[in-house]
């Protein structure tokens, strides 16, 4: 598929691993606070209820991101490929965008 002009895209494993490490951080913040490793934490600050739905929070949304961010780390195809036959784009679908399927195409700097 790739072509002598083909841009490829691919997942960086530094930034996915520290990903994974910093939700790993966040998940185990959370069970601190749900009191999965003893005594749940007290504050003046935060009720006992409110610290419950945070801890829930942070597990699962850290926890969901930490397992997405895990498979992407040993997932070493390209993310993005975009050469002469068309472009495929992983996170879309995994079937090739045929350059003629392609109605416009617009550049922007970020």
């Amino acid at each position: 598929m790739s072509g002598p002009e083909a841009f490829v895209a691919r997942t960086s494993p530094v930034g996915t691993g520290l990903l994974v490490l910093g939700s790993l951080a966040f998940v185990a913040a959370g069970a601190w606070a749900l009191g999965w490793f003893g005594e749940a934490p007290t504050t003046r600050r935060y009720s006992e209820d409110s610290l419950i739905w945070i801890g829930c929070a942070s597990v699962l949304f850290f926890g969901l991101t930490m397992l997405v961010g895990g498979a992407r780390l040993f997932d070493r195809r390209p993310r993005i490929v975009v050469d002469a036959q068309g472009v495929l784009w992983r996170d879309f679908s995994d079937e090739l965008i045929p350059c003629s399927r392609i109605r416009g195409w617009t550049m922007q700097d970020m």
